[in-house]
């Protein structure tokens, strides 16, 4: 068993083809927030999206990891703020019972040394003999505890996960394994059968190399003996050499498959990415759905546990630059909701004609970000589609505003709409302007997006005779 070493990776498959499903897309809100795009300069700024896909796939092979989110130090070269992520092995935290939140996280950072996260400080802890003494200490300036913790398979019992590694998959692999090494050993003897030789004696054997360009090894046995028949006569004594059938490899394939498919129903994964070929592909987008509906399922329902931790991730985010949230920034914040990429597979052009179906009926908008992100394209490109269909009506409109037309001197009816509405947008974004109203969050708030402010107030018309504003 040592020395036969077989590549038998079904519990690393357990662990990558869930996570491989499991694709965070950012966040959303309920209301328009410019919070959001903090979020997404500091995601950007420190690759935030591959460090979640790592954490994930830790989370789902140890049962949770942890994200760290700290501030930069601007004279060594960092951003503004740094996310980092531990595994279970080099990190770990106290939950508290009653709200989830993380009251304390440890943190190992190399050799005798870790980050004792508190509430309002981090205190970075070294073992010295037998000892643990405080090496420096800084404060945070919030009493939320930096840390997220992403779970996998939270229960009541176990509110740090469990590993998708279960005892279960563990067993099945060694008995796939076994299952491969008595394959092997059988192998030797079914490329070998062994050959029996009847009726012969001992002189036959005594030539040297009678037998040995044959087979090498051979069965001797007598055909007719003196003790069964001291009257046969030598000459009616004969030699004839036989073998014996082979061993047939087919138990062992047909155990091998039970096994995997006693596996692909512990993990939800198919059993094709065992290793094990199906008698038949999918023959359509629907049948392969069906086939991956018990891991999509599985999936779907580990969403949950996720999004609490990317939930935290993104308050801590927005505490490390601004400190502790006020109200109307947590009001800004109401329904803020985790997106991820759907797990299932979906056909590109039966996925675009159900999109070009909802926009004709009127359920979907075209060119939205809503509508974009059903059909099968990349954040980055739904994202560019959307900017510059924007680009594309802003100028457009803007365009017949300035060449003065109106809606008595149009003759299309879709473009006057456009031009209203346009006027209508810019009317409310002067208002809020005038309101005191910051003009970034005025033109999220009217609609207007890709617009560029000069430094400064606006400026107020006096007449000149009274010096009345007007």
């Amino acid at each position: 068993m040592m020395g036969f070493q077989v590549p038998l990776d079904w519990p690393r498959k357990a662990v990558e083809v869930f996570a491989s499903r499991q694709v965070p897309l950012g966040y959303s809100t309920r209301t328009d927030t410019t919070l959001l795009d903090d979020i997404a300069v500091v995601a950007e700024e420190s690759n935030l999206d591959f460090i979640e896909r790592q954490a994930i796939q830790s989370a789902d092979a140890f049962g949770c990891s942890f994200i760290f989110t700290s501030r930069g130090d601007a004279d060594a070269g960092d951003s503004e703020v740094l996310v980092t992520a531990r595994s279970a092995l080099a990190a770990t935290a106290d939950l508290d019972p009653r709200t989830g939140r993380v009251r304390a996280a440890l943190e190992l950072i190399g050799g005798p040394r870790v980050n004792l996260y508190l509430p309002g400080r981090v205190l970075t802890c070294i073992r010295r003999s037998t000892d643990w003494m405080v090496e420096d200490e800084w404060s945070t300036g919030t009493q939320r505890v930096l840390c997220a913790p992403y779970v996998h398979g939270a229960t009541l019992e176990r509110p740090l996960g469990q590993s998708r590694v279960t005892p279960t998959i563990m067993e099945l692999t060694y008995g796939a394994t076994r299952t491969l090494l008595r394959q092997e050993v059988a192998a030797e003897f079914y490329q070998a059968p062994r050959s029996v030789l009847l009726g012969a004696d001992s002189s036959v054997f005594d030539e040297p190399g009678a037998w040995s360009a044959i087979t090498g090894s051979v069965w001797g046995l007598p055909d007719v003996t003196i003790d069964d028949d001291q009257d046969m006569p030598d000459t009616l004594r004969r030699a004839s050499l036989q073998q014996i059938p082979q061993m047939s490899m087919q138990p062992f394939s047909d155990e091998f498959r039970l096994l995997a498919s006693n596996m692909a129903g512990a993990s939800s994964i198919p059993v094709h990415y065992l290793g094990v070929t199906q008698d038949s592909n999918p023959t359509s987008a629907e049948a392969l759905q069906t086939i991956e509906n018990d891991l999509v399922r599985t999936v779907r329902g580990q969403e949950p546990s996720f999004n609490i931790g990317r939930r935290m991730l993104a308050l801590n985010i927005l505490t490390a630059l601004y400190g502790d949230l006020d109200a109307a920034a947590m009001a800004d914040l109401r329904g803020l909701t985790p997106r991820w990429e759907d797990p299932r597979y979906r056909s590109m052009s039966e996925q675009s004609q159900f999109v070009a179906l909802q926009v004709q009926t009127g359920n979907m908008q075209p060119g939205t970000d809503a509508t974009l992100r059903q059909l099968p394209l990349s954040p980055a490109d739904a994202h560019e589609i959307r900017q510059d269909n924007l680009r594309a009506a802003g100028s457009g409109a803007l365009d017949k505003i300035l060449a003065g037309q109106s809606d008595d001197t149009t003759t299309d009816a879709p473009e006057s709409s456009e031009v209203d509405e346009l006027t209508k947008r810019v009317t409310a974004l002067g208002t809020l302007i005038r309101a005191g109203v910051k003009p970034d969050s005025a033109a999220q708030a009217s609609g207007l997006h890709n617009l560029a402010f000069w430094p400064g107030q606006p400026v107020t018309i006096r007449e000149a005779d009274s010096g009345q504003q007007s």
